[in-house]
This record gives C-alpha cells, sequence and structure tokens, in this order.
C-alpha cells in the first residue's frame, strides 16, 4: 500500500512585490498578505517556551514567514550588493515592530 508522504506547501514571492508594510504585516501587489501576529501565534504553537514574537525563518536571500496552511518565502533577488542591503533593512524593520526572525545561516 502507497505511503501518504509529508510535503511543503509554499508561495514565493520577490521583494519587488511588496506593495507595503506595515507593524501588520506585508501586503503584496495581487492582494496576498502575511500577518506577523498570525505568524507568531504559529511559532508559538510548535515552540511553547518561545516569546511569541518569532515570525519567520530568515537565510539569505529569504525569509521564510510562518503563515497558515503554507510557508510564505520573501526573496531578495536584486543585484546581490543591493539585494543584502534590503535582506538587512527588512530585518531591522521586523525588529523596529517588535518582531524577530530565527536565523538559519
Amino acid at each position: 500500500m502507497a505511503q501518504l508522504l509529508p510535503y511543503h506547501l509554499s508561495d514565493t514571492y520577490s521583494y519587488s512585490q511588496v506593495s507595503g508594510i506595515d507593524h501588520t504585516g506585508i501586503l503584496f501587489d495581487d492582494g496576498t498578505s502575511i500577518l506577523f501576529q498570525e505568524c507568531a501565534q504559529n511559532f508559538a504553537r510548535s515552540y511553547p517556551e518561545s516569546r511569541g514574537r518569532c515570525i519567520a525563518e530568515r537565510r539569505f536571500p529569504c525569509f521564510e514567514f510562518y503563515t497558515c496552511g503554507k510557508s510564505m518565502i520573501l526573496r531578495f533577488d536584486d543585484l546581490e550588493k543591493k539585494a543584502r542591503r534590503q535582506f538587512q533593512e527588512f530585518q531591522k524593520q521586523l525588529e523596529s515592530y517588535g518582531y524577530t526572525t530565527y536565523d538559519l545561516s
């Protein structure tokens, strides 16, 4: 009998597709959004000892957010030097909203 294998569903967006970012989340050009509070709650379900502020995993050039149902990946794919700067600025912006990300590098 065939066995079902778990697989990881995700959607990937380029940083250039972001139409807005604020303390509640990220909005993309196509109307899709990432809600930071939802991501923090999902992380806290897996790691109850956490403080409920972690919303994503990061490893240049991507952030992978803990959204419901499937993960959302935000990719920084401009020219290398510009992308690294944008990546770091984005991380600082998330921190200014009170959220953290888990470093996988």
